[in-house]
């Protein structure tokens, strides 16, 4: 059972827009083709948090809004059309939740980025006037990878392309964290921690599901829930 958390967002329907929790189809398909259950987690009070995790596997950390600056002592910039505190306490909630149950993690990209924050690092506010790195427009470019990382163990590479749509990134890695993929700019696109299972990438592997970096990622999340299940 691979929980992945949904995303608040408006909702256009004939009736009119109404406040919604979505999640995108390529993310079920995903999960079942690699043998997993998806089950979308709304965000809630960051109380049910742990037993919404009680009934999950492992753990997908979806995109969406940006991570709120105070998380990590900066501060709200023009750029930052889209925060959502609520979701940010509910979200960190369920990373406490995991991490003491000793699940499996995926973060993308808004994922990879709170788990930075989550272990203590900080954001990179607005890439393409901080450091020149303009990826809001959906962007394929060339991904460097650690050699001897879990990322090159999982992808089976050290070299691979992938799509991103964000306008910030990482800037100081949290603690445990280790940059494993780097973009040509030398921007940090991916983090992992090894030794809890943790991965955290900066692209939509659900935007590429025939490619490396694509349906490999659901895989491996699947096959981590499923040791867990076999214990």
């Amino acid at each position: 059972m691979i929980g992945v958390t949904a995303i608040p967002r408006p909702v256009h329907a004939g009736f009119g827009t109404y406040q919604g929790q979505t999640l995108g189809d390529a993310f079920i398909r995903a999960i079942e083709a690699a043998g997993g259950v998806p089950l979308i987690l709304p965000s809630t009070e960051p109380d049910h948090a742990a037993r919404q995790v009680a009934l999950i596997d492992a753990l997908v950390l979806s995109g969406g809004a940006d991570v709120h600056p105070s998380l990590y002592d900066d501060e709200v910039r023009p750029e930052m059309a889209w925060l959502d505190q609520h979701r940010d306490a509910w979200e960190l909630a369920v990373l406490d939740a995991a991490r003491d149950r000793g699940l499996a993690i995926l973060g993308i990209c808004r994922g990879s980025q709170l788990l930075n924050v989550w272990r203590g690092g900080t954001l990179v506010t607005h890439l393409a006037t901080e450091v020149e790195h303009d990826a809001m427009a959906p962007d394929r470019h060339g991904l460097a990878i650690t050699g001897g990382s879990l990322l090159a163990d999982v992808l089976g590479t050290t070299e691979t392309a992938v799509t991103t749509l964000h306008h910030q990134g990482l800037d100081r890695i949290g603690a445990g964290l280790a940059a494993v993929g780097r973009a040509p700019d030398g921007l940090v696109e991916a983090v992992e921690d090894r030794s809890s299972r943790i991965i955290g990438v900066a692209w939509h592997p659900e935007l590429q599901l025939g490619e490396d970096p694509g349906q490999a990622l659901f895989d491996w999340i699947v096959r981590e829930a499923h040791a867990d299940t076999e214990v």
